[in-house]
């Protein structure tokens, strides 16, 4: 019986062979049907190239159709089609508005004569709001009128500003000034303005009492025994009729 299994070392050597060749065609079968070879992958990229190529084609097709379509039309031909929107018209009203604009621009610089004026005229001014523009009117209606732009400086809202600013924007008309009769004013008249106080006051009302006029600004500050800066700031105002 052992005698069939007998093989010489020719025949051992065939039949390993014989193995190696069956198990290497087996797993190539199976390789193969897992791994799609180089020339499936190249043709596949091939056909992805085309597809792509052709959706490129069509895209270029589709906007050469849409600049076929589309329509141009010059200036003349616009304007007459649409003569409310003419480009000379445009042109025209654009000219007209910068020139309201400069004329506008140039009248707001100019300058604001501060005792005719009024808030709005004064708001008009940089920095100026109404609450500032109320203050110097006020303050004006209290002084009879301004004499100086200095005494803008003299309202508190105002004492941060330079006068070479103020210089830009007002001037003072001294004729519009309202004066103070200093002979016939009373108590109540003469105590409103900025400059005179109560005792000032009752001294000037006391000498006329005994006196009888008082005929110049010499005269008020002998009698009052007021200081230099203050005769300056009140010689504007005060009228001896």
């Amino acid at each position: 019986m052992i005698e069939y299994f007998k093989f010489s070392k020719g025949e051992w050597r065939a039949i390993f062979l014989l193995l190696t060749l069956i198990t290497l065609s087996f797993a190539t079968t199976i390789f193969s049907k897992k791994t799609p070879s180089s020339n499936d992958n190249m043709e596949k990229f091939k056909r992805e190239i085309a597809e792509f190529e052709a959706k490129q084609k069509q895209i270029a097709d589709s906007l050469a159709v849409i600049r076929g379509n589309r329509k141009y039309y010059s200036n003349e031909k616009f304007a007459s089609n649409f003569p409310l929107y003419s480009t000379n018209d445009t042109i025209d009203k654009n000219k007209n508005r910068r020139s309201e604009y400069t004329i506008k621009k140039q009248y707001e610089l100019k300058k604001i004569e501060l005792n005719s004026c009024d808030t709005n005229d004064i708001m008009k001014v940089p920095q100026f709001g109404a609450k500032r523009a109320k203050k110097i009117v006020e303050y004006r209606d209290r002084l009879g009128g301004f004499a100086d732009l200095s005494q803008l400086l003299e309202i508190f809202s105002l004492q941060d500003f330079k006068i070479e600013y103020l210089e830009k924007y007002f001037y003072i008309d001294e004729k519009r000034i309202k004066k103070l009769s200093i002979n016939s004013a009373d108590y109540k008249e003469l105590i409103q303005h900025p400059y005179m106080d109560a005792y000032l006051v009752k001294t000037v009302l006391q000498y006329r009492e005994k006196n009888g006029k008082i005929d110049s600004i010499t005269e008020f500050q002998q009698c009052t025994h007021a200081y230099e800066e203050l005769i300056k700031r009140l010689t504007p105002y005060l009228s001896f009729d």
